[in-house]
């Protein structure tokens, strides 16, 4: 049960604790602009007395709601940008994935040649249409979502470490920048002191990316044992049948022009 419960307490932390950040940004830059109960009209006068009538519990709820709304649209669009552009330094690994998806798709051609007894021409031809050195493990690490479902099922217990790593990087990376505006925030209204903050989103980042590359580490290990195969490099196998195909079909028809003069 604890195993069923973990995934989904993580799903939710890093939203909220975002969301949280960004209320208290708001709240010590503009904070003073919001009328108080005695103040307040209109809508305002109206939600402090339904609040007021609510409780302390319900107000609670309704403010961590409130959060976990801003904190996921935060995460949805910046957090994801900041994976991506971490995912991009990440070149041993995606190394690695290229030369084991050069190797995979060597072989491939190999068979396919040899399978259909291709030419000299025709492999010339094959090789000019196919590159084998496209940017696939690059893209393979930038995209990881399309290997979780086949991770999971070739293996629980590598998906439950890669999603553990992931979670933890999501957490850490989506959390830094508002940490070190939080700290900026609180020097200017309160102390210098609190731009140490700033330090801690520092750590916070370097952490999120030491488990980001522990998560995709995951993904290299499962691809480079055959644990599981990467989407990107069957279509690229469908893509070097297909040029087969044209090259037999234009094969044929050379076969058939020569037969019918």
């Amino acid at each position: 049960m604890l195993a069923s419960i973990l995934p989904g307490a993580r799903e939710l932390r890093t939203p909220l604790a975002v969301g949280i950040c960004l209320g208290a940004i708001v709240w010590i830059r503009w904070g003073d602009a919001f009328p108080t109960e005695a103040e307040a009209t209109g809508f305002l006068a109206r939600a402090y007395d339904t609040f007021g009538a609510l409780g302390a519990t319900v107000t609670l709820a309704v403010a961590s709601f409130v959060c976990y709304l801003f904190g996921s649209l935060y995460v949805g669009i910046v957090g994801q940008a900041i994976k991506r552009f971490v995912s991009l330094s990440q070149r041993r690994q995606a190394a690695i994935l290229q030369r084991h998806f050069m190797r995979e798709l060597d072989a491939h051609l190999r068979r396919v040649c040899e399978k259909n007894q291709l030419s000299d021409s025709e492999r010339g031809r094959l090789s000019e249409s196919f590159d084998l050195r496209a940017a696939d493990g690059e893209r393979a690490l930038t995209t990881p979502e399309s290997l979780r479902p086949r991770l999971l099922v070739a293996s629980r217990d590598l998906y439950d470490e890669m999603d553990r790593e992931e979670s933890e990087a999501d957490l850490r990376l989506n959390l830094a920048l508002p940490v070190a505006v939080l700290s900026v925030a609180l020097a200017f209204e309160w102390t210098p002191w609190a731009l140490f903050g700033v330090v801690v989103a520092v750590l916070l980042f370097w952490q999120g990316m030491t488990k980001l590359f522990a998560s995709r580490a995951v993904i290299v290990t499962a691809i480079s044992h055959e644990i599981i195969q990467s989407p990107i490099v069957e279509q690229r196998k469908r893509e070097i049948d297909e040029i087969v195909e044209a090259i037999l079909a234009t094969r044929a028809v050379n076969v058939v022009s020569r037969l019918s003069s």
